[in-house]
C-alpha cells in the first residue's frame, strides 16, 4: 500500500478516494473556501443517499452546513 501511495505522489496522481479526502480536507481546513462554495451552490442533489459513505456525508455537510446535534444526518435536508 505504501508503494502505491508513493507512486501516486511521485506521478502526481489522485484516485477516487484521494479526491474525496482532498475535498474533505480543503473544506475542513479552509473556512473561507467552504463558505464560498456553500454560497455558490443553492441546491445539492445527492443520489442514493443511503449508499453515501461517512466521508461523502462529511463533505456534503461541510457544503450545506453542519450536521444536527442529535446525530441524525438526514435531518435538515430537503427531500424532493
Amino acid at each position: 500500500m505504501r508503494l502505491w501511495h508513493d507512486y501516486k505522489r511521485a506521478a502526481a496522481l489522485l484516485d477516487f478516494d484521494d479526491l474525496l479526502y482532498t475535498a474533505r480536507d480543503l473544506l475542513e481546513r479552509h473556512e473561507p473556501v467552504r463558505q464560498a462554495l456553500a454560497k455558490r451552490f443553492c441546491y445539492v442533489l445527492v443520489d442514493e443517499f443511503q449508499d453515501t459513505d461517512p466521508l461523502q456525508i462529511n463533505i456534503l455537510w461541510r457544503l450545506c452546513g453542519e450536521a444536527p446535534n442529535d446525530g441524525n444526518p438526514k435531518l435538515g435536508l430537503a427531500v424532493r
